[in-house]
């Protein structure tokens, strides 16, 4: 299983639909970490019926969505924040306290805008970084996490036109 994972499009969908058109026969699930949650149904003319989980994000202030999410793909357990209360550069101690008191498998989270990957005591911490704002010195970026054989694997990819 494929999922795509993006945060903090902050209303700029153009490189999130190229990434799904060009990808779209690979993905099985799309996940969006806030920083505009209102995109994504501007991007489900591209997904197509693929599933979408998002969360929305503390400049989603209107938004109707939860700030957590706790979504299963493949028997593991994935919980979704954007994580303004839980995280900064540097810091992801909160991150993974609530990993540990939902019983996740992993964190996903974005409001840093910089992209991350680490597992610390069995669960994984991930950031995606930012599809239309990067800081940090990173680029524009989003996540790819495949669950093989009960494993998960993630990286952050750098978007290239």
């Amino acid at each position: 299983m494929k999922i795509f994972v993006f945060s903090d499009s902050h209303s700029d969908c153009s490189k999130m639909e190229k990434v799904i058109q060009q990808y779209k026969m690979q993905i099985n699930a799309i996940i969006h970490l806030g920083d505009h949650d209102s995109d994504i149904e501007r991007i489900m003319h591209v997904a197509g019926n693929i599933p979408i989980a998002a969360v929305a994000g503390n400049c989603d202030m209107l938004s109707t969505r939860r700030n957590e999410v706790l979504a299963e793909y493949e028997d593991k357990k994935f919980l979704l924040i954007h994580g303004q209360n839980l995280v900064s550069a540097g810091n992801y101690g909160g991150a993974l306290k609530a990993a540990k008191d939902n019983k996740a498998d992993a964190v996903l989270f974005g409001h840093t805008h910089i992209p991350f990957c680490r597992t610390v005591n069995g669960i994984l911490l991930f950031n995606p970084g930012s599809i239309s704002l990067p800081r940090g010195g990173s680029t524009y970026s989003f996540g790819i996490i495949e669950i093989t054989d009960n494993k998960i694997n993630a990286k952050c990819v750098d978007f290239e036109e």
